[in-house]
């Protein structure tokens, strides 16, 4: 196994060996490579994929179990190798194992570890240093440079001495770290060259190293133990293929010896000095640690400013280059601080160290000469004495010319005065004069040098601050000091004496030092310790300043307006004023009751005195300090409060409990009193004693607010202030909250009513009702219901939130307001209905670039909350919209046909942005964009233009005609944003106008301007009026034969209420496939065959536009298919009525009476009758118009083919003798005619309905075979009853009554109108449901319902269900063969029941027997009966049968003309009634007579001929007529002028006489036409032309 493992290591040594060339070649060009760590990546991936192809798999029983954590601590790592064994070869066993550990190390530049490589062939020399690479992947791209070298040497020891002495100091710019463990890793092939052992060791004696030697090959094991110091630093490879698989044992090696170093004890930080950085920041330092530490932690607080003070603290991180040795405290008041420093390691902490500085040091005012004694120095000691006491001693006084001075003078034999304090008057200056000193040696003259100290280094001293001399010597002076010194004694200087090193006269120490010797003089050792004097010596220098203010200057200004505020229980607050601060360093206050001390700063000026016993009196006293003597105290006192309970709490744990706690004040108290009051009445409604903190009441109620009191009851009945605490009770909230309905522009909610209990009389509970936008969050309406708290009841309490805007979500929140107390919200969420409008929206945008991006976004959803209120689909009749921004070229947005899609058009409309262009739009392509845009729209339906100018003033562009738009059907609606806010315009149906200041404000416009819209819907403008006259009704298109491939379609409609000047029809496809333009004459109905031939199984579209001779023109048009059957494709309604939504109910309610129709008044109703029954006798008809006529058919199982056609037959001869079509034409005509007399808006719109006919077929489910609809030829009635057929199931009878109520009857228009609903059902067995709810429900509406009833299983239950009288109403067959016969008595019936008016059915309640009907609606009479016996006088009998109508009589004298008719105006005259019609005796009331009948007389001879009219105005231009045969072929050189010009003459005279009496004709036969029709007098009939005649 072991040859064989031989053998694969030298096949693969010779694999990499092939490419070393190579790679040797590359070398260079892979130093200068860019440091692109996509590029590193590949190279480290090649290099690891070589190594571990090299490497032989590890067998299971020997894989570690060892997991390898990340080395994240600072440490710094050295790999030393071996580039001279020839058993790894091309080293990849190295590299390998360098990769793997460095992918363990968790590299940082600063705060974690660092790595450098050396080679032990070259032992002073680093292949790349600490400071080389910051990223781990630039280390392991410079391992796979590192290479085998031949001809080399292992020089161990002297590599190792090179890394103790150069590499792992902190001298040199290697990059090792202070404070920071050190890792060597030796990785040995070979023996060493020279001995290991000594430098090993010294190695090894240095603190926080470890060595990790790993050996392969011929390397010795006794080097490897003297590299590592033990076995447990040893790592061997039994072969040098298992180099890389060693790594893990070398990483638990590392990191076992680097959590032993962590455990090592961290000693106290040393050497502190202090440095003011300013008047009110501190610069602390110490000397740099020896240990393992990472950060230093220091807290620092006020030393007497009170218990409450916070501890602050800050870190100082070693790994700060500079700055690991020193703290920057900042934001101090000029007090004293205590320090605490703590040394933190990795899992070590130092003993704290404590010091303490006073801030009010930083600005004293101090002249200071420091005395050196240079005669013994050395360099060393020189610059230990420059840099260690020097410049820290410096650093500790605020340097300026109005604060600290500091001079420096060096003497030995003679004196020098090296930095005067007059001349070096900042901290800089002075530090870079002590960097460029030099000393001298020699005697020792002290006495000479406190000579020149006196005389010349105080010669500028300040003459109003103290003056200190520190002298410091090195031994006993070679002269006579005493003389001098006496006289700095005398000149108030004060001396400190620091004597370095041995002194034998103890004489010179006391002539030196100030008084008492003891005080003033410092001893020490040697240079070196002078370091440490620093801090020392600088508080005694600031305790001298201290004393020689508070001696020799004038006191302070002392507090002002001292004052113990806020006194309370156990604690007060001192508060003072002081103005002049400029000397202040801090104040004192002391209290004497507890003898305590307290110190701030001076910008303070208050204290909380805290811990304090309550009744007990307190005295405090308040002063100054500062650069000067103390100021005068000031006093003042308090009595402290008696303890109360504190902590009061009051919390409503249930609806019924209450739970009160608090915190006992004291011990001495024994029990407390609880009272429970109402706070706004000061009711009590409870008191307790109790000796617990907690106690539990029930006498609460909701919805009220209770004021606590809880008093502390002391010995002898002493009771403490009450302490406080409010609780308010819950609210409950109203539950039940759910909507009762929503509609497009209002909702209703509803919720049960409150029930609880109070405590004293009844409040008003009242209920708010908030609506908010769910898109936007705001509220838009609000509501506000008042009611009276309820103990038992269950109401239900109702509210309707009006002026929504169709089409948004919002959310509505329920809340009770009762006592200024709020429940809890209830919400819930709804979305208003769409409106189904039949208008044409165009919108014409104009968005200004200099909006903002928030006015574009909510100028967007004004537009979509606009177009989202209605309701999209694929019907013709419903909305459209085009849209249309305003640039320098008008750009269209959607056009009619996008309009099937809401989502569509919300997208495009988000997709709007600024664009320019707008305003230098002139008013003549501002009218042509709006023509061209209204170009596509809809004829007969409503055209709004909405037009959104954000900075273009429609002023400019609208025409000056407000009715401008208003001729061309066009109602406008203007939102124009504008500086200030005006109050909207309205102009009926065409104008409306909205100025806003506001983005904010065009949400709340989208209601107006669709109520807006609906307005002109529901009055719409002449225009469109006269559009839908000009429209054809009924549009039909049936197949017609035309051969086997093709068929014909012919088409059949109803002329429109105006005659059109001629018709233009056309027919597509997928494209347009003929047309023609027709003329048809005047008639009620047409037809016209289609000549186009039509392809069977295809769709087509008819269109038929009609046209007027002012230029008026309407168009309808109708998709069909061409089945392969008989087909046939009708349309019955082309303009719908307008839409049903809350907004009609509230235009119609608030619209004058004159537009509301014909059902305004009552007696317009009584008129609508007559009209009515006018039409059905011009139509020779018993049946009343303004009907509905539904005919239910039983189409179940029990209904043969035979009982169908039996059935059909009946309601095609019913339909053809009760004259429906004749009825329609009379009542078009009748429109007609009052058209041409500008008098339709007088004709009521029942009198012009004609009569409704359904057909439906039921079993399971209805089925509509004609829907509900007017305008019906025979042919058509007959042709759809053809259709039906019997479809087998059950009957579901009462289904199809409701399905009659809901779908046939309420949705149709005709709901707005006054019609007559009369119901035919025709059963054949019995019903599958429950029949009599549907009936009754039916009947309550005031629908007629007859049953007929055509076999025995059918005669009970359709008498119930019919309407009374039965003898009207109810039809029952024993055969159904007997039909026919019944069929008169059914007519009459009908007809009857169509009625209005006194003595006819009506709706509601009828009597059981018909009054005299029976015999006649009877056709044949049994044999008279006996005759009866006579009647009581006082009862009245049935009256008896009509007798026939006698023969006309002779005509009677002519009766006495009656008075003129002064209230008979044109515009009132309804009807033209035929002049000898007996109708013409009519009411007149004349100004001064009463009511009276007048005769009219007979026709008087003819007037004279009247003068003639001034001539019309010149009408319109008329359209081209088609274009002629060609004429005869002219003479080849040309005819004669005269004669053609003659011959053009005639025929235009004969073409005018032809038009002259036809026209007469025409005027003839309509002149007839009116007085067949007229049933009044009429100013312009010949008949009202009387002469007046005496009576």
């Amino acid at each position: 196994m072991t040859n064989l493992r031989e053998i694969f290591l030298i096949i693969a040594s010779l694999a990499i060996a092939c490419g070393e060339a190579r790679s040797r070649s590359l070398r260079k060009r892979s130093r200068k490579q860019s440091d692109s760590p996509h590029h590193n990546h590949h190279t480290v991936y090649r290099a690891k994929t070589a190594v571990a192809a090299s490497q032989p798999a590890t067998p299971p029983s020997m894989q570690d179990t060892y997991e390898p954590t990340m080395i994240s601590w600072p440490v710094d790592v050295l790999f030393v190798v071996d580039r001279s064994s020839t058993l790894d070869v091309g080293m990849a066993g190295t590299k390998c194992l360098l990769h793997n550990l460095t992918q363990y190390i968790d590299v940082e530049y600063r705060t974690k570890a660092r790595i450098a490589m050396m080679n032990l062939d070259e032992p002073e020399r680093v292949a790349f240093s600490f400071r080389r690479y910051f990223e781990k992947y630039r280390y392991l791209r410079a391992y796979q440079i590192l290479d085998h070298e031949h001809g080399v040497e292992n020089n161990v020891g002297e590599t190792l001495s090179y890394v103790r002495k150069t590499v792992l100091t902190t001298a040199v710019g290697i990059g090792a770290r202070l404070n920071v463990p050190k890792v060597v890793v030796v990785v040995l092939g070979s023996t060493s060259n020279d001995l290991v052992s000594e430098e090993a060791a010294k190695l090894l004696a240095e603190p926080y190293r470890v060595t990790v030697a790993v050996g392969y090959g011929r390397a010795l094991q006794k080097e490897l133990y003297e590299i590592a110091g033990d076995s447990s630093g040893v790592v061997f490879a039994d072969s040098p293929g298992n180099i890389c698989a060693t790594w893990t044992k070398v990483h638990r090696v590392i990191t076992k010896k680097l959590s032993d170093l962590s455990k090592i004890p961290i000693h106290p930080a040393t050497g502190f000095s202090v440095g003011f950085v300013h008047e009110n920041a501190v610069e602390i330092r110490w000397d740099k640690p020896n240990d393992l530490v990472r950060t230093y932690d220091l807290n620092y607080r006020p030393t007497r400013i009170g218990p409450d003070e916070p501890t602050l603290t800050t870190k100082v991180n070693i790994a700060t280059p500079g700055r690991d040795n020193m703290a920057t405290l900042v934001n101090l008041e000029t007090i004293e601080y205590d320090v605490q420093i703590q040394g933190v390691g990795i899992n070590q902490t130092s003993a704290p160290v404590s010091l303490s500085f006073d801030m009010a040091c930083a600005g004293i005012k101090v002249d200071i000469i420091v005395l050196v004694d240079t005669s013994v120095l050395t360099d060393a000691s020189f610059e230990s004495l420059r840099h260690g006491f020097l410049r820290p001693f410096i650093h500790g006084f605020l340097i300026d010319w109005d604060k600290s001075r500091v001079g420096v003078m060096f003497y030995s034999d003679e004196a020098r005065y090296v930095a005067p304090l007059s001349t070096y008057t900042k901290r800089e200056d002075l530090f870079d004069r002590l960097n460029h000193i030099g000393y001298e040696n020699g005697a020792r003259n002290t006495g000479a040098a406190l000579h020149h100290a006196y005389f010349y280094g105080f010669e500028f001293a300040r003459l109003d601050v103290l003056k200190i001399l520190v002298a410091i010597t090195t031994g006993d002076s070679d002269d006579d000091v005493q003389q001098i010194s006496k006289k700095i004694v005398g000149d108030k200087t004060v001396a400190f004496h620091v004597r370095v090193g041995e002194h034998a006269s103890a004489r010179e120490n006391k002539v030196i030092a100030s008084h008492p010797t003891n005080n003033y003089t410092i001893n020490r050792d040697t240079i070196d310790d002078l370091k440490l004097l620093q801090f020392d010596l600088l508080k005694r220098v600031c305790n001298e300043v201290f004393g020689h203010y508070k001696t020799d200057s004038a006191p302070l200004t002392p507090p002002s307006y001292v004052q113990l505020h806020d006194v309370r229980n156990t604690s007060l607050e001192i508060i003072w004023e002081h103005t002049n601060t400029q000397l202040v360093t801090s104040f004192k206050i002391y209290e004497s009751t507890t003898n305590r001390y307290f110190e701030v700063g001076s910008t303070r000026r208050e204290l909380l005195l805290p811990d304090l016993l309550p009744g007990h009196e307190y005295n405090v006293s308040v002063w100054t300090i500062g650069h000067a003597q103390d100021s005068d105290k000031v006093y003042a006192s308090a009595i402290t409060d008696i303890l109360s309970p504190f902590g009061v709490a009051a919390k409503q744990i249930s609806p019924e409990e209450m739970r009160i706690t608090w915190y006992s004040p004291s011990e001495a108290v024994y029990q407390f009193n609880v009272i429970m009051l109402l706070r706004d009445s000061t009711h009590i409604v409870e008191e307790l004693f109790t000796s617990s903190t907690t106690v539990y009441t029930n006498a609460i109620l909701p919805s009220s607010e209770y004021e606590i009191l809880v008093r502390a009851e002391y010995v002898d009945d002493v009771l403490s202030e009450p302490a406080l605490a409010y609780c308010e009770t819950e609210l409950p909230a109203p539950i039940n909250f759910r909507v009762d309905s929503v509609g497009e522009t209002e909702m209703s909610v509803s919720w049960k009513n409150l029930n609880f209990k109070q405590h004293e009389g009844n409040d008003i509970l009242r209920y708010l009702v908030s609506v908010y936008d769910q898109v936007h969050d705001i509220l838009v309406a609000q509501e506000q219901n008042n009611a009276t708290v309820s103990y038992y009841s269950n109401d239900i309490v109702k509210c309707v939130v009006p002026n929504l805007t169709p089409g948004r979500t919002y959310r509505v929140e329920l809340t009770a307001l009762f006592r200024n107390k709020e429940s809890e919200v209830r919400s819930l969420e709804l979305t208003t209905k769409r409106i189904h409008a039949h208008i044409d929206l165009g919108l014409l945008i104009e968005i200004s670039p200099t909006l903002r991006n928030e006015e574009v976004d909510q100028a967007r959803e004004f537009l979509c909350s606009l177009v989202g209120s209605f309701e999209f689909n694929n019907n013709k009749n419903e909305v459209r919209v085009s849209a249309v921004q305003l640039t320098y070229i008008p750009k269209q947005i959607l056009s009619w046909k996008d309009s099937t899609s809401l989502d569509y058009i919300v997208n495009k409309l988000n997709g709007l942005f600024p664009r320019r262009g707008a305003s230098v739009f002139s008013p003549e392509t501002f009218n042509r964009t709006i023509m061209n845009m209204f170009r596509e729209a809809r004829t007969g339906i409503p055209r709004i233009l909405v037009i959104l100018n954000t900075n273009q003033h429609y002023s400019n562009l609208m025409p000056e005609a407000e009715d401008e738009y208003a001729r061309h059907g066009i109602t406008t609606i203007v939102v124009q944003m504008s500086s200030i806010s005006k109050s909207p315009y309205a102009l009926q149906s065409m104008m409306h106008r909205y100025e806003v200041d506001s983005f904010n404000r065009l949400l709340h416009l989208t209601q107006h301007i669709v109520t807006d819209a609906i307005r002109a819907e529901q009055f719409p403008l002449e225009r469109i009026q006269k559009e839908r006259n000009l429209t054809p009704l009924a549009l039909t298109v049936y197949q017609g034969n035309l051969g086997k491939l093709h068929k014909q379609g012919v088409l059949e409609w109803w002329s429109p209420n105006i005659w059109p000047d001629y018709y233009i029809i056309r027919v597509f496809n997928s494209k347009e496939l003929w047309n023609e333009k027709i003329t048809k004459r005047r008639r009620t109905q047409n037809r016209f065959t289609i000549p186009h031939p039509l392809t069977p199984d295809t769709d087509y579209r008819v269109e038929m536009e009609t046209f007027a001779r002012d230029g008026a023109h309407a168009k309808t048009w109708l998709n069909f298919r061409t089945t392969s059957n008989d087909w046939m494709k009708e349309i019955y309604d082309p303009f719908p009525a307008p839409s049903k939504s809350t907004i009609t109910k509230k235009l119609q309610r608030d619209a004058p009476i004159e537009n509301r129709g014909s059902t305004a008044k009552s007696h317009k109703k009584v008129r609508s009758s007559k009209l009515l029954a006018a039409i059905s006798k011009r139509a020779q008809s018993c049946l009343m118009a303004g009907s509905n006529v539904v005919f239910a058919v039983d189409s179940s199982n029990s209904t043969r083919a035979t009982d169908m056609n039996t059935v059909k037959s009946l309601i095609k001869k019913l339909t053809t003798s009760l004259k429906i079509e004749q009825i329609e034409k009379a009542a078009a005509n009748k429109y007609r005619q009052a058209y041409r007399r500008h008098m339709h808006k007088l004709l009521p719109q029942i009198a012009t309905y004609g009569v409704g006919l359904s057909v439906l077929q039921f079993a399971e489910s209805p089925q509509l075979v004609i829907p509900m609809n007017s305008r019906l030829t025979r042919k058509r009635i007959n042709q759809s009853v053809n259709r039906m057929t019997p479809t087998g199931g059950r009957a579901n009878v009462g289904k199809a009554l409701d399905f009659i109520r809901m779908e046939v009857l309420k949705i149709n228009e005709t709901t707005r109108l006054p019609t007559r609903d009369i119901v035919i059902l025709i059963v054949t067995g019995t019903s599958a449901d429950d029949v009599a709810p549907c009936a009754d429900r039916m009947k309550k509406d005031g629908t007629l319902l007859f049953t007929i009833g055509l076999n025995e299983a059918t005669r009970e239950w359709t008498k119930s269900v019919a309407s009374k009288p039965p003898s009207i109403f109810y039809y029952h067959l024993d055969m159904i063969q007997s039909i026919g016969k019944m069929r008169g008595r059914i007519r009459r019936c009908i007809c009857v029941a169509s009625q209005r008016g006194k003595g006819k059915i009506v709706r509601g309640k009828q009597t059981d027997e018909c009054t005299g009907c029976i015999s006649r609606l009877t056709k044949f009479r049994g044999p008279p009966g006996q005759k009866g016996s006579r009647g009581t006088p006082e009862t009245i009998g049935i009256a008896g049968l009509k007798g026939e109508r006698g023969p006309p009589g002779l005509p009677g004298p002519p009766g006495p003309a009656g008075p003129p008719c002064y209230q008979c105006q044109p515009e009132q005259i309804k009807e033209v009634i035929p002049r000898n019609a007996p109708e013409r005796r009519r009411t007149t009331r004349s100004p001064n007579d009463d009511e009276q009948i007048v005769v009219v007389g007979p026709r008087g001879p003819k007037g004279t001929r009247g003068d003639a009219g001034e001539r019309g105005s010149d009408g319109d231009r008329g359209h081209s007529g088609p274009q002629g045969p060609p004429g005869p072929k002219g003479d080849a050189a040309g005819g004669n002028t005269e004669e053609i010009e003659n011959v053009a003459r005639r025929i235009c005279r004969e073409i005018i006489e032809e038009k002259i009496i036809s026209g007469q004709e025409q005027q003839q036969q309509e002149k007839v036409e009116n007085v067949e029709a007229c049933k009044g007098d009429c100013p312009n009939h010949e008949g009202s032309k009387r002469k007046k005649t005496s009576p």
